[in-house]
């Protein structure tokens, strides 16, 4: 399986699938050392980020309780207080435009 990590110019088409929490753009920190962020692209979540880890920055040998709790680490870290229940998956994607 291919997995493209960089932009697509002549594209519309947007999709993620990310594993951490959902925030208000109002809450968010532009930048949050180990997590990545994405936003979504439909009216239901136009003002929500998504922040957490792709399953690639997953490692091979860490299970996803594991993954939750480096989550819930690094945003602890950094001010921002979580339970294991609100990280979960997101996953967004389809044509905007």
């Amino acid at each position: 399986m291919k997995i493209r990590n960089g932009f697509v110019s002549n594209s519309s088409s947007s999709s993620f699938c990310i594993l951490g929490v959902q925030m208000k753009n109002t809450d968010k920190k532009s930048y949050i050392p180990g997590l990545k962020m994405e936003e979504g692209i439909y009216d239901y979540c136009e003002d929500e980020v998504f922040k957490g880890l792709y399953p690639w920055d997953i490692g091979d040998n860490e299970t996803i309780l594991q993954a939750k709790e480096r989550i819930l680490k690094i945003l602890k870290e950094n001010g921002i207080e979580r339970k294991l229940e609100d990280i979960r998956w997101f996953i967004d994607g389809g044509y905007d435009g």
